[in-house]
Formats: C-alpha cells, structure tokens, sequence
C-alpha cells in the first residue's frame, strides 16, 4: 500500500524527504519533491494575498513578541546574577558557589536568547 502525499502537509513532506531511501524509492521521491514544490506555491501565494496593511500588522505583533522575549530574558539574568542562584522546577536550584559552570551556562543561553531575537528584528528590518 502506498501513502497518499496528497493529505500531507509541507512539515510532514519535508520529514519524508530527509528520512526517505532515495535509491529504494526514487518514484516516491519525485512525487514528494512535485507535491512539496506545490504546496510551497499555493504558501507562496496565499502570503501574497494578505493585504500590505495586515502584514504590517503581523510583523508589528510579531517583533513586539520578539522585544517581550529580549526582556524577559535580560531581566531574568539580573535577577539570577544578582541572587546568585537559578531555582529549577524538581531539582536543587543551581548556585553561583555549587555548580559554577551550569549557572554560567543557563546564563548564556539567557543572553542567546535575548541576542538572538535581536538579530532576527535586526534582519527582519531588511526584508
């Protein structure tokens, strides 16, 4: 029996690309690959059908979101900065003094974070 593409949808056709034995089904390739290129115009189009004002109004929502994470994380790396400790949900809080290297490490994946939205509205500018 063989799948029915057709009631899949784009991030389910990109699972079957990678995960697929391209040498055992190259037919089963091929009408991936068509069914993935046509559901990625039909995306294409309807992003095109969206009124400038209503995109406008989701990139807005979108980099407000962005800015609410920024602070969010910064605010909670002068927090843990300044007690000194990061309380974990079913285990023992991570201290400055008992376990210095995950305290730094959660510390910089706070600061990714924030960095990293940052350069997603930075570059969002640009499109």
């Amino acid at each position: 029996m063989e799948p029915d593409f057709f009631k899949y949808d784009i991030e389910e056709l990109q699972e079957c690309l990678r995960s697929i034995d391209r040498e055992r089904y190259p037919e089963r390739v091929a009408e991936i690959e068509q069914r993935l290129k046509a559901l990625l115009a039909e995306e294409a189009k309807r992003i095109e059908a969206i009124p400038p004002e209503e995109r406008a109004k989701i990139e807005k929502q979108s980099r407000n979101g962005s800015y609410l994470i920024i602070f969010i994380c910064l605010f909670f790396c002068t927090l843990f900065l300044y007690t000194g400790e990061i309380p974990l949900r079913h285990s023992e809080d991570v201290t400055v003094k008992e376990s210095p290297i995950m305290f730094y490490a959660l510390m910089v994946f706070f600061v990714f974070m924030a960095v990293w939205q940052a350069l997603t509205i930075y570059m969002n500018r640009f499109k």
